[in-house]
């Protein structure tokens, strides 16, 4: 099992936005340190308080500290031109020495899509065509495209990615529908964290099965993860700030993209079983390993964070998962 440290890096509004960016860059270098194999960031526009820093520039930046960890990010394509995407990643992937990876994601909020101007039905149209242009533009030279939404001629991007043949696709999706044609126009499907592990187990039979080597080859998925020295403890930390996040998720329209639409309308206490992987050291360990053997996800994308979580627990949960969860979880994977 690969694991990678989810940075929700929200914009803590009472707090100078340089002191939030700080925070960020402490998490990084504790994840390097610890044995981390990755950092990945989420992407939106117009969150206001739970606004995050925008993910190019961030993780270019992030990279200085990331060490031999890949580095990425979800990437709300349908919102940008394809040929601007391809060049911002293949020197994102040039920065971090070859260690870049985009999760092109279709998005959900109606506020991102009205505001910029594009009819949110097109998500799914420029999604597809956008993932099709950037593979041929990190592959190919003098590139045609004619599309329905995008067209040009004898496009060539220099410089192009440093990975062979080119760095990996990690596609989001939510429904039955979306997550076959996830992994089909992807190198994986990347699991969303709110749905249930009953769920991601059923839709990971319905996915292809990733192909090539490293981080073309594995299941990715994100979960809230948090660790503490006891269950209570754990709880008594991280469960308020989730559960207020939530709720945000069903207000912002979250679960109409779900393969259930109501399975963010049950109780909160009942959300926690199969969604949330919060404990002590030998609890989250123990559902990790079933996270593999059960469900097979074998690339975690841990989030620790949420805004308003002091910085000293999310350093805690963060060594306490680098220094007796992962080794663990590992020893027993063999």
């Amino acid at each position: 099992m690969r694991f990678g440290l989810h940075l929700f890096g929200h914009h803590a509004s009472d707090k100078p936005a340089d002191e939030n960016f700080r925070r960020i860059v402490e998490q990084v270098r504790v994840a390097e340190d610890i044995g981390f194999d990755l950092i990945w960031a989420g992407h939106h526009y117009m969150m206001r308080e739970r606004q995050k820093f925008q993910v190019v520039p961030s993780m270019a930046r992030l990279a200085a500290d990331a060490g031999d960890m890949h580095v990425g990010t979800a990437f709300l394509l349908p919102l940008h031109h394809p040929i601007i995407v391809a060049e911002q990643f293949a020197t994102l992937d040039a920065i971090t020495g070859g260690r870049a990876i985009i999760g092109p994601v279709a998005g959900y909020r109606n506020i991102e899509f009205q505001s910029l101007g594009i009819p949110k039905s097109d998500r799914v149209g420029r999604l597809v065509e956008g993932v099709e242009v950037i593979k041929r533009l990190w592959t190919e030279n003098d590139v045609t495209y004619e599309g329905e939404y995008f067209q040009f001629e004898n496009v060539s991007i220099t410089p192009k990615p440093v990975q062979e043949p080119r760095p990996p696709i990690w596609i989001g999706a939510n429904s039955d529908k979306a997550v076959k044609r996830a992994s089909k126009l992807g190198d994986a499907w990347l699991a969303n964290p709110h749905e249930d592990e009953p769920t991601i187990a059923r839709q990971i039979e319905l996915a292809e099965t990733p192909s090539g080597t490293g981080f073309h080859s594995v299941n990715p998925g994100r979960r809230d993860v948090f660790v503490a020295e006891t269950d209570e403890e754990a709880f008594e930390i991280y469960g308020p700030y989730i559960k207020e996040f939530y709720e945000w998720y069903k207000r912002e329209g979250q679960a109409e993209a779900m393969e259930n639409p109501d399975a963010l309308d049950q109780a909160f206490e009942d959300l926690v079983e199969d969604r949330f992987i919060i404990g002590s050291p030998a609890t989250v360990t123990e559902r990790l390993v079933k996270l593999e053997e059960e469900v097979g996800l074998d690339c975690v994308l841990m989030g620790m964070h949420r805004p308003g979580i002091p910085q000293d627990d999310v350093i805690r949960s963060i060594e306490l998962a680098g220094n007796r969860v992962i080794p663990e979880v590992r020893d027993q994977l063999r």
